[in-house]
């Protein structure tokens, strides 16, 4: 684990990553009775499946996902299911009470962000970005 950490640690100093909001670019709009949830992923970067949710009411959400995940043998993780480029994502919510949209990706050169949490009104007639984003949670 030591090693690990000091390597993640080398690789970020020498190289210059994005900020989250950059590499993993996010939008959820209201579209008839479903959340539609779009992240344009960054060249380089990726997220995974297992981190994706989105929980109303303190109960997850069903999410039907458009795009088909790459299996990726990860060094230090084993075999995860992961996106580059795109995502998108539709859910169906129970009511109009705020939607908590979870997602964690990391970068090829070997930084991972911890977990992004933003949160969606589905009154709201505006579409959710990372603007509201809680990291860590």
């Amino acid at each position: 684990m030591k090693k690990w950490i000091t390597a993640l640690l080398l690789v970020a100093q020498e190289t210059e990553f994005l900020p989250v909001d950059e590499a993993f670019k996010f939008q959820a709009e209201m579209k008839d009775s479903n959340i539609e949830m779009h992240w344009d992923i960054s060249d380089s970067y990726y997220l995974y499946r297992s981190k994706i949710s989105a929980v109303q009411n303190d109960k997850p959400l069903d999410l039907t996902f458009k795009q088909d995940a790459i299996i990726k043998d990860d060094e230090y993780f084993g075999r995860v299911e992961i996106y580059h480029e795109r995502l998108d994502i539709q859910a169906t919510p129970v009511d109009s009470s705020p939607i908590f949209i979870s997602f964690q990706g990391c970068a090829e050169e070997g930084l991972c962000y911890p977990p992004v949490t933003i949160t969606h009104l589905p009154d709201n007639a505006s579409t959710a970005s990372v603007d509201n984003i809680q990291e860590g949670n």
